[in-house]
């Protein structure tokens, strides 16, 4: 990855006219390109700071994600209050069923529209298989109630 950055910076670099001189004389190859070097790790390091796969310790913007979390004896203590008030699962598992049975009924309640002749216009499939939902009225449609 950082190969690849190298080489970026160093076309920006020459496009911008900043390798237009020779490296003196004397001088081993690696040291004559030690800007273009020092250039891609510091692009580099801006990338991951970003990314959020390196941090600097003591940094608001680039610290560790991690300390923006609840250690894990707090929030064992306050899982079942956070369950209850966004009525959720505690246990992943029965949460992705319960959430897998809400899509499948959506989906369900989606094709009973599309074939329903008294919504016609509301939501069909176009000829390239997209679903097309024209804008709906400020009420909810009757078979919403």
């Amino acid at each position: 990855m950082i190969e690849h950055h190298y080489h970026e910076i160093a076309l920006r670099c020459r496009l911008a006219g900043a390798a237009t001189r020779r490296p003196p004389a004397g001088t081993a190859k690696g040291a004559a390109y030690r800007h273009y070097w020092e250039l891609a790790v510091l692009y580099g390091v801006q990338a991951k700071l970003r990314s959020g796969d390196v941090w600097v310790p003591g940094s608001r913007r680039y610290s560790d994600p991690a300390t923006l979390l609840l250690p894990a004896g707090r929030w064992a203590g306050q899982r079942d209050d956070f369950c209850t008030i966004t009525g959720t699962e505690a246990d992943p598992r029965r949460q992705l069923d319960r959430l897998d049975a809400e899509l499948h009924a959506a989906v369900a309640a989606l094709k009973a529209v599309l074939v329903d002749p008294a919504s016609e216009g509301l939501a069909r499939i176009g000829e390239d298989g997209d679903l097309i939902v024209s804008p709906l009225s400020a009420g909810p449609p009757h078979w919403f109630r």
